[in-house]
């Protein structure tokens, strides 16, 4: 039996909400696009950083300029362990 495969394109907006987590509320950014190439969705994230910080640099010339206001200074707090990577 074949793994179902689940391929995700998305691009960020200017929308932004807060959503409790924990108890908490956290500000996300709306981001629009498709799955598998035909199913519309939104995702609401928290933070986009680069999985080696080395990138980050590079990672900052491909945001748009709206999204960088929000990321100077973030930093992961334990931030999970790489599973099978």
């Amino acid at each position: 039996m074949s793994k179902p495969v689940l391929t995700i394109v998305l691009e960020p907006t200017e929308e932004k909400y807060c959503m409790p987590v924990d108890g908490q509320q956290v500000p996300v950014r709306v981001w629009r696009g498709s799955a598998n190439g035909s199913l519309p969705i939104e995702a609401y994230v928290a933070a986009i950083v680069p999985r080696d910080p080395a990138d980050a640099e590079r990672l900052d010339r491909m945001v748009p300029e709206f999204m960088k206001r929000t990321r100077e200074n973030f930093v992961v707090a334990d931030k999970p362990k790489e599973r099978g990577h």
